[in-house]
């Protein structure tokens, strides 16, 4: 799946280069919410799988070149609590992205994806917690970081020259070749709804 997801980036990213001109066009970045739906569904000695709803916010930064073509970075923090026993898992990351976007009048549909780093802290309670000035040996707690490798896919519409509202799903997946190490990461799709400010050419 991620050899066939970098095989398709990488078709459109030369067809977009090879369509345009590669001049620089200005930039563009701003601040999104998101909520999703993560899960870990394998299990180990110390830990159960694991569902929720999760929220977060972060950003995003841009540089255009010619009429498709984007190149910037982004970085995100994502939690979500699962049970009764106020167990929670986060994950923040970031990372270097590309995108190719398709503008049609007032709308943009983009694609692509980053590649960087994340870290998550995984505290889960076997329990409800009693007291805080008293050890609770029956809980678990996980930090650990891996690299990921995020597609996704989303739209702007362009309130004005400067402003532009966007909408985007995508999925962090961890690149780790021990699949035992991170088998409590949170996988699952999340939307990100935000502004982003234009400084860029007619």
């Amino acid at each position: 799946m991620k050899k066939l997801y970098l095989s398709l980036m990488a078709c459109f990213f030369v067809l977009a280069v090879s369509a345009q001109s590669f001049r620089y066009q200005g930039f563009s970045g701003g601040m999104m919410l998101h909520a999703g739906y993560v899960q870990s569904k394998s299990s180990q000695a110390y830990f159960e799988g694991y569902q929720s709803l999760c929220q977060g916010v972060g950003g995003a930064a841009r540089v255009h070149f010619g009429k498709y073509l984007r190149l910037g970075g982004e970085g995100y923090v994502s939690s979500a609590n699962y049970d009764a026993n106020e167990s929670y898992v986060s994950l923040g990351w970031g990372g270097v992205l590309a995108d190719v976007a398709l503008p049609l009048k007032k709308w943009t549909l983009y694609a692509g994806g980053s590649f960087g780093g994340g870290s998550v802290q995984h505290l889960q309670r076997n329990r409800p917690l009693e007291n805080d000035f008293i050890p609770d040996l029956s809980s678990n707690y996980r930090h650990y970081a891996t690299m990921l490798l995020t597609p996704y896919v989303g739209v702007e519409y362009a309130l004005n020259d400067g402003i532009h509202l966007t909408a985007k799903i995508d999925y962090a997946m961890p690149m780790a070749k021990d699949k035992q190490s991170i088998c409590d990461f949170p996988l699952g799709p999340r939307l990100y709804i935000g502004f982003l400010f234009y400084h860029t050419n007619p």
